[in-house]
C-alpha cells in the first residue's frame, strides 16, 4: 500500500478515534499542571511539543483520508470484512492503532507521576466511550468539526513559564527518570506514526504543522526560543523571529545594541559596482552587482531588489528607512528557514538620485557571470510590462520558455504556499505577494553562444526566490502600511479593498491618512490565490480575467470587484480541467478568504492553523495524487 492508502485503511479500524479522544482528555488534565519546579520546566515544554506532534499527526490523517466532498478518498478505505483487511489483520495486526495506544498509555503514566508530585489539581481524565466500529460517512461529516474543536482547545494553552514555582522542592530522581523515559518512548512512537505519511507531508508537518499551536502566545514563544535541544529548527527560528518582531512592534524604542545593528544594515553605494543607473532610474525591478565591503571579506555578487520611495512626507520616508533596516535584519536572522525561499540578506541601500531603496541579497557563489534574473510574471506566455522605457516590438527579442509539466506546476505552487505560510508565522504582512515578486536565476550562457531572434530558454522552476518584502510590515493594528507607487498592471494583484484604499488615498487631501479598511491577513491570502490562478492556467492574471468576463472587456477597464468576480468565475468553470478539483478548491478558498466558502484565516494563530491545513496540506496532498484528487 502507498503512504496515502495506509492512513485511509487505518482510519477504517474501529477504536482509533476513541484512542485519540482519550489521549486528548488526558492531555487536558496534564496541561493544567502548575507550581512545578525549575528542574522539570524544560521537560514540560518538551512534552508539549510531543503532544503537538501527536495532535498534528492525527489532523494530517483525517485530512488525508477523510476529505469531505471527495468520494474517491472514502472508497480507498476497505470494509471491515474485506479480504484485504482480514489478511492485513492476520499478518500485521493493527500497528498504527498499537502505536497510538502506546502514546495514550504513556500520557496516563505521566499523568500519574505528576499527580503523585502534587502539581495536578483536577480530577483524573475520564475514559472514552467504547467504540468498536466506525461509521466512515459519519466521521467524514464530523471530521472538520472535531478537528476545529481540538485546535481551538490547544490554542487556549497557558504557557508553562507562567506556572513555574521557583522555590519548589526538587523532584525525586526516580520520578524524573520515569518522566525522561516516558518522553523518549513517546518520541519513538510518534516517529512510528509519522513514518506512514508521505515524506513531503511528513517533513512539512514536523517543521511547520505544530507552529500554529506552539507559537500562539508571547510567553510560549519565549519558552520555545529558549528551549534547549529543540529538534524543530523551523519552530525555534520562527519563535526567535517573532520575538525580534516584538521588539520592533508599535514603534517601541529598542535597546541600544539593536539600534546599532539596524543602523549598520545600510550599505554604502560606493561599495557596489555594476549597477546600471539608467535602468534603475527607468524603473527596473532587479539588478545584479558586485559588492565590496570594507571589512567583510572578499567581493561577492549580489542581487538588489529595488523599491521606489514611498508616497508621503518626510516622516513616511523615515518610517520606510526603519522598515528597510528591520526587514533586512530580520531576513538575515531567519536564513535557516529554507521554506521561506529567500536569498541570504546583506542589508539595504538608498539610491537617492533614483529615489529608490534596494534590498541586497547574496547570490550563490556557484553562479556564472552570465546569470540574469527573471520573474514568474515574465515567463508566463503573453506577459508584457508596460512602461515608457519599453523597447518597441520590432526591436525587442522574442523570448519563450518551455511549458511546465503538471507536476512542475504543482511543485511550484506547493513550494510558494509553504514559503508564504512560513512568512505568516513571523506575524508580518507581505503586502506584495505576486508573480511580479517571484524570481528565478537564469543562465544566459547558452543563449549568448547561439543568439537568434527567438530564444527558447530552459528554466528551473524548482528554486523560486520570494521577494517583495520591501513594504512588508508587522501585523500589529497600530503599524502603518507604506504605500509605494503602484502601476495599473500591478494593482490587479491586490485585494479589491486594498485597491480601493489606494485609490482613496491618491485623491485624499492627506495622502498619509489611513483608511478604515486596514491591510489584513486575508488580503495577503487573496493575493496568494491570484498567484495560484496564474500557475494553474499558466497565463497572466489579466488574460484570465478577460476570459472570465466573456472576452469583451479589457482587464484594465474592469473595476476591482468585477476583476475579482471574473477570476472567481473562470476558476469555478475551468481550473479543475487544468489542475484537478482539489487545486481548484484550494485556489477558490484563497480568493474567498474570510468570506463564505473561503478559508477562515483571520489574524491570530487560529487563522494560521486553518490556512496551513485547509490550503497548504490540501495542496500538497493533491500534488501527491498528481492533481487527480
Amino acid at each position: 500500500m502507498s503512504g496515502l492508502e495506509i492512513p485511509s485503511f487505518i482510519i477504517g479500524l474501529g477504536g482509533l478515534v476513541a484512542v485519540f479522544e482519550k489521549g486528548f482528555e488526558v492531555w487536558r488534565t496534564i496541561r493544567e499542571a502548575s507550581d512545578f519546579g525549575d528542574d522539570v520546566a524544560d521537560w514540560m515544554c518538551k512534552l508539549e511539543m510531543e503532544f503537538f506532534r501527536f495532535q498534528t499527526w492525527w489532523t494530517a490523517l483525517e485530512h488525508l483520508a477523510l476529505r469531505p466532498g471527495h468520494p474517491p478518498s472514502v472508497r480507498r478505505v476497505p470494509s471491515q470484512t474485506s479480504a484485504l483487511q482480514v489478511t492485513l489483520d492476520k499478518q500485521f495486526g493493527q500497528p498504527i492503532t498499537d502505536a497510538a495506544v502506546n502514546i495514550l498509555k504513556l500520557l496516563e503514566k505521566i499523568e500519574e507521576v505528576l499527580r503523585r508530585n502534587g502539581i495536578l489539581t483536577i480530577f483524573q481524565a475520564q475514559p472514552p466511550e467504547p467504540r468498536q466500529t466506525l461509521d466512515l460517512s459519519e466521521e467524514t461529516s464530523k471530521s472538520r468539526t472535531r478537528l476545529k474543536k481540538f485546535a481551538d482547545d490547544l490554542l487556549k494553552h497557558t504557557p508553562w513559564i507562567t506556572r513555574i514555582k521557583h522555590n519548589a522542592s526538587p523532584w525525586k530522581d526516580n520520578d524524573k527518570s520515569t518522566l525522561d523515559s516516558s518522553l523518549e518512548s513517546m518520541i519513538y512512537w510518534n516517529n512510528a506514526l509519522y513514518s506512514i505519511l508521505p515524506q513531503n507531508l511528513r517533513d512539512s508537518i514536523l517543521e511547520l504543522g505544530i507552529a500554529g499551536y506552539a507559537l500562539d502566545t508571547s510567553d510560549n514563544i519565549g519558552d520555545i526560543s529558549r528551549l534547549s535541544s529543540n529538534r524543530n529548527t523551523v519552530l525555534s527560528q520562527s519563535a526567535k523571529f517573532i520575538r525580534l518582531r516584538q521588539r520592533f512592534k508599535d514603534g517601541a524604542a529598542t535597546d541600544a545594541d539593536l539600534d546599532d545593528i539596524l543602523q549598520r544594515m545600510e550599505r554604502k553605494m560606493s561599495h557596489f559596482e555594476g549597477i546600471d543607473a539608467t535602468k534603475v532610474v527607468g524603473g527596473c525591478q532587479y539588478s545584479i552587482a558586485h559588492y565590496s565591503p570594507d571589512d567583510e571579506g572578499q567581493p561577492r555578487r549580489v542581487m538588489i531588489e529595488w523599491i521606489p520611495f514611498p508616497q508621503g512626507d518626510y516622516d513616511v520616508y523615515k518610517l520606510a528607512r526603519t522598515r528597510m533596516s528591520q526587514i533586512s535584519y530580520s531576513l538575515q536572522q531567519i536564513g535557516e528557514l529554507s521554506h521561506l525561499q529567500v536569498l541570504p540578506s546583506l542589508g539595504f541601500i538608498e539610491y537617492g538620485s533614483a529615489k529608490v531603496f534596494g534590498l541586497v541579497s547574496a547570490l550563490p557563489a556557484s553562479l556564472t557571470s552570465s546569470t540574469t534574473i527573471v520573474t514568474l510574471y515574465d515567463i508566463l506566455p503573453g506577459s508584457q510590462r508596460p512602461g515608457a522605457n519599453e523597447r518597441s516590438s520590432s526591436s525587442r527579442r522574442s523570448v519563450s520558455y518551455p511549458l511546465p509539466s503538471l507536476n512542475q506546476r504543482f511543485e511550484l505552487a506547493s513550494t510558494l504556499v509553504m514559503g508564504f505560510y512560513t512568512f505568516l508565522l513571523t506575524r508580518w504582512h507581505h503586502e506584495r505577494f505576486s508573480s511580479l515578486h517571484i524570481a528565478f536565476l537564469l543562465n544566459e550562457a547558452a543563449r549568448a553562444a547561439n543568439p537568434s531572434s527567438t530564444d527558447v530558454r530552459p528554466l528551473d522552476l524548482g528554486a523560486p526566490i520570494i521577494g517583495g518584502f520591501a513594504i512588508s510590515r508587522p501585523d500589529s493594528p497600530t503599524e502603518l502600511s507604506i504605500s509605494a507607487p503602484v502601476e495599473d498592471f500591478e494593482a490587479v494583484y491586490l485585494h479589491p479593498d486594498v485597491r480601493q484604499r489606494l485609490k482613496s488615498r491618491s485623491t485624499a487631501s492627506n495622502p498619509n491618512a489611513e483608511s478604515q479598511t486596514r491591510y489584513q491577513r486575508v488580503h495577503d491570502i487573496y493575493a496568494l490565490g491570484l498567484l495560484l490562478v496564474e500557475i494553474g492556467f499558466w497565463r497572466p492574471l489579466a488574460r484570465v480575467a478577460e476570459s472570465g468576463s466573456g472576452g469583451k472587456v479589457k482587464a484594465s477597464n474592469l473595476s476591482a470587484k468585477e476583476f475579482k468576480d471574473a477570476i472567481v468565475k473562470k476558476c469555478r468553470s475551468d481550473l479543475a480541467f487544468w489542475m484537478g478539483e482539489t487545486y481548484k478548491d484550494v485556489t477558490l478558498s484563497c480568493l474567498l478568504a474570510g468570506e463564505e466558502g473561503g478559508v477562515q484565516a483571520a489574524d491570530g494563530s487560529g487563522g494560521l492553523n486553518n490556512f496551513y491545513w485547509d490550503v497548504g496540506i490540501s495542496l500538497m496532498n493533491s500534488e501527491n495524487h498528481g492533481g487527480q484528487a
